[in-house]
């Protein structure tokens, strides 16, 4: 619990650090990316980038405008069953991968505040 309080602190400082950096982004400060693309992309505004599957999944389906930079690099979890997954956090998402699954649901959002905020709290 500690661990993911730490996180979310972490995340709230980013996110309020970035505030400033959309309008770089309006400017033309972040690079086209193509919808198939499997390079990663370097966010100067956050000092991170995003690639691969991911990538791929963000540039689809709304990008900055809908999830935000990326506040960490991909890193590796338990989810609730204690299976490590791939995850990587955006300003107002974190992106799972699950390679296990069809296509279209490799990548799929998690539910942050589920995960920050107590049941008895909701």
């Amino acid at each position: 619990r500690f661990t993911l309080i730490a996180v979310a602190i972490g995340l709230l400082s980013v996110v309020g650090g970035a505030g400033a950096s959309v309008a770089a982004a309006d400017s033309g400060a972040i690079p086209d990316v193509a919808p198939n693309a499997t390079s990663a992309v370097y966010f100067p505004q956050t000092h991170h980038a995003v690639g691969g599957a991911f990538l791929k999944y963000w540039t689809n389906n709304g990008g900055l405008t809908r999830f935000g930079f990326p506040v960490t690099e991909e890193t590796s979890i338990k989810d609730n069953t204690g299976k490590m997954i791939t995850v990587q956090f955006f300003e107002r998402v974190r992106m799972e991968l699950h390679p296990e699954n069809p296509a279209p649901y490799r990548v799929l959002l998690g539910r942050l505040t589920a995960d920050l905020v107590p049941v008895a709290q909701r």
